[in-house]
């Protein structure tokens, strides 16, 4: 079977698997540093049709990865940047590129669905990879966040 894109409100089971990336890339720098905290973030996410919302990469019965699109980031520092942001891009290694591809496209198909030109999302700088879904995101500004060396990234939807 190849592997799939749902809306995370279509798998509730995965709710907190997804907390759980979120909590293992942010508990050291962002709040909410609990587990149900961030089982609280992928709840939120859990939706159809409103922001935030969250996709799952699935096949056979297994999580592969997941995305967040958010209407904000929750950074004051960064509220400059008007548009949706690409959050919480996870995937499971043995296949993370198409993976990744498939849910960054999903993510741009939304964004566009919602009438949104523009698409930001943030990586660090040490991450090295600016390239999603094979294309290349611009970058915006480079900067210190939460201790953390990133740039921030933008994506113009066609």
């Amino acid at each position: 079977m190849p592997i799939q894109i749902s809306y995370l409100a279509d798998h509730p089971e995965w709710i907190a698997a997804v907390g759980h990336w979120y909590q293992q890339e942010w508990e050291n720098v962002w709040e909410p540093k609990t587990f149900s905290g961030w089982w609280d973030v992928s709840c939120e996410h859990a939706n159809y049709s409103s922001l935030p919302i969250a996709f799952v990469a699935h096949q056979n019965g297994d999580l592969l990865g997941a995305v967040g699109l958010d209407p904000f980031i929750f950074v004051p520092e960064l509220n400059q940047f008007d548009g949706l942001w690409m959050t919480a891009l996870f995937a499971d290694q043995a296949r993370s590129q198409d993976v990744k591809a498939m849910l960054v496209r999903q993510v741009l198909e939304t964004a566009k669905h919602f009438g949104h030109r523009h698409v930001y999302t943030m990586c660090r700088v040490s991450d090295g990879n600016y390239n999603f879904e094979g294309r290349s995101w611009e970058r915006k500004e480079r900067t210190i966040l939460c201790g953390r060396e990133i740039f921030i990234l933008s994506m113009t939807i066609g």
